[in-house]
């Protein structure tokens, strides 16, 4: 069960606020029903697993990473990195892992990391993640989509925002289905969830 002081009422003020910071800072956040998607996915992969390494790429400045920690804190053992290269975001994330440290519980080692995103995929050992939720430039999804195939542990996801609205190139769709079981789940701006067997 959650550890969050408050409960739901103050979960709900948290994402509030993030959700218009990340407005402040010009960042398109996640919509809230794709947040649901996330925590309910990540939730579901740390119920069959011992560990789970989690990582959010592209972070801004944690609301993404807000719903990934609630999906892992009801009993979840593992880690949460969110990845961030602009500095005002990044230093905002840096300031927002206390909070969200508090949602997953004292189970997660929450962190950020100051890095372009394809930089920091691309320095993980192999097989070493089972989230990856990938929120970059779109021209970027087919080379993370390519990488993560190796990153990910057999039975992870990873998961991509936008794959409707703002469309990413059609290679990407092909990596998806070529290396991929893989699934649009249409919701506004549409999230691409890509299972490693």
């Amino acid at each position: 069960m959650s550890t969050m002081p408050g409960g739901l009422h103050a979960l709900s003020d948290i994402m509030e606020k993030l959700y218009r910071r990340s407005l402040d800072h010009g960042i398109p956040p996640i919509d809230f029903e794709d947040g649901l998607i996330l925590a309910s996915l990540t939730f579901l992969l740390c119920a069959q697993r011992g560990y789970v390494r989690v990582v959010d790429l592209g972070a801004g400045i944690g609301f993404s990473a807000l719903f990934l920690a609630y999906g892992m804190s009801f009993g979840c053992r593992g880690e949460l990195v969110a990845v961030e290269y602009m500095d005002l975001r990044f230093e905002e994330l840096r300031a927002n892992t206390a909070t969200l440290s508090k949602i997953a519980g004292s189970t997660v080692r929450v962190t950020a990391t100051h890095m372009e995103g394809l930089e920091y995929l691309s320095k993980l050992e192999d097989e070493s993640l089972d989230i990856l939720f990938v929120d970059v430039e779109k021209n970027l999804y087919p080379e993370v989509l390519r990488m993560s195939r190796r990153k990910l542990r057999g039975g992870g996801i990873a998961i991509f925002h936008n794959a409707i609205a703002p469309r990413p190139p059609d290679e990407f769709f092909e990596i998806a289905r070529r290396e991929f079981k893989s699934l649009i789940i249409p919701s506004r701006a549409g999230l691409l969830v890509a299972y490693r067997s």
